[in-house]
């Protein structure tokens, strides 16, 4: 782990970020009260590599809890082009390869849903 910082603030609450490299740049937020309970739960991430990508590419995304997960991409224009995942998935670092088989290059997004929580990842596809 590197780079912590740790705020305290009016709110008597402190607040902590921090990044790690050890699956790639990951940045986390927590904020906990006076009595050591978490007030916001350390979020999901979500990271695809390469990007941009020529043929395949892979996912990469971490869970705390169990949860039912999405993975959607859209293209430039929003419309839907493939659904990646849409299952309940265990509490961890999860993988998921992707070939980009029939797409053509261009801009894409992925949109990755957990519970009330989404995350957006623009994905440059190569020829």
């Amino acid at each position: 782990m590197s780079h912590v910082r740790v705020v305290a603030t009016l709110d008597t609450c402190v607040h902590i970020v921090f990044r790690t490299w050890t699956s790639g740049v990951q940045l986390y937020y927590m904020k906990l009260r006076p009595d050591g309970t978490v007030a916001i739960e350390p979020r999901s991430t979500l990271l695809v590599s390469p990007n941009p990508m020529f043929s395949l590419a892979k996912m990469q995304f971490n869970l705390t809890q169990p949860s039912m997960v999405q993975l959607i991409l859209y293209d430039a224009l929003g419309r839907k082009v493939r659904d990646i995942l849409n299952c309940a998935v265990a509490k961890s670092l999860h993988t998921i390869q992707f070939d980009r088989a029939d797409l053509s290059s261009g801009t894409y997004f992925l949109v990755f849903k957990k519970d009330s929580e989404s995350r957006v990842v623009k994905i440059v596809i190569v020829e």
